[in-house]
């Protein structure tokens, strides 16, 4: 609840907190649930492909994912491609263990 009160020609105000809130902040907090957007895949620019280890060229990407042995791209915009993360790193699992 707020309350306005003068001083000398001023305004105050007094917030004084109702029951039923106080007893809301009392209360035990439960989990949150999960996020629409933690559970969406997390994309890779080409700058996170490098970091991965991955140095190939654009031109040597396409003809990898037109051959089928590169997780083909997702266009954002006319400028931006990503990967789903969720793809490349089964596709890098995948050939390490081809060399097993």
């Amino acid at each position: 609840m707020i309350s306005l009160r003068t001083n000398a020609g001023r305004a105050v105000a007094k917030v004084r907190p109702l029951k039923e809130s106080v007893a809301a902040f009392d209360a035990p907090k439960q989990a949150d649930p999960p996020r629409v957007l933690e559970m969406q895949p997390v994309l890779l620019s080409r700058e996170d492909l490098r970091a991965l280890g991955i140095h190939a060229s654009n031109p040597t990407l396409i003809k990898w994912e037109k051959a089928k042995t590169f997780p083909a791209r997702i266009r954002l915009s006319p400028v931006k491609i990503a990967w789903r993360r969720d793809e490349v790193l089964a596709h890098l699992d995948a050939l390490a263990l081809r060399r097993m």
